[in-house]
């Protein structure tokens, strides 16, 4: 199961477009400063001085997924479907050298850099804080935007003169 989730941040994706176990697939951006790195291997990228740098790749594709017997068996299976068995909604190319497997298994997220004949875990594609303390920062920001929202109003009720209160008006009486 998949959806073409995109415009997330690396946060968001994870914490919000998929809560539970998933995988996302990155492919470098269409900018012609990345031509020349586009489908190298990692020993190449290397032997030019040049690291994976997440800021560099869109998420092109993500899901959800039960979990496999391995991390190596779950990559396989990814790149069988995004070769072989392209879902409808996918809009990228098939997955190629170059592109990065990101997987969230229990709660932890790992890259993977598709290589030649593997795939090469990547130390610091993008922040692998857990599930977890992604969630909770993200909770800490929402309580921190209300209590701010809350005081905002409370200031701007302040500043704003008091009106008496006075009896309602009743209209003019008739005269006889």
């Amino acid at each position: 199961m998949g959806t073409a989730k995109t415009g997330f941040s690396h946060d968001e994706l994870w914490s919000v477009a998929l809560p539970g176990d998933g995988y996302a697939i990155y492919q470098l951006k269409e900018d012609a400063a990345l031509r020349d790195i586009r489908f190298e291997s990692l020993e190449r990228l290397h032997s030019k001085g040049l690291t994976v740098d997440s800021a560099n790749y869109n998420v092109v594709y993500s899901g959800s997924f039960r979990t496999t017997p391995s991390t190596n068996d779950t990559l396989v299976g990814l790149w069988e479907k995004f070769n072989l068995l392209h879902p409808d909604d996918y809009k990228g190319h098939s997955l190629s050298v170059s592109d990065v497997i990101a997987l969230k298994l229990d709660n932890q997220i790992s890259c993977y850099y598709v290589d030649r004949f593997s795939f090469v875990k990547l130390k610091d594609f993008i922040k692998t804080e857990s599930f977890l303390d992604i969630t909770q920062k993200t909770h800490a920001q929402g309580t921190a935007m209300c209590k701010q929202s809350v005081a905002d109003k409370l200031a701007e009720a302040e500043k704003k003169p008091k009106r008496k209160k006075s009896a309602p008006n009743k209209g003019r009486e008739m005269e006889l």
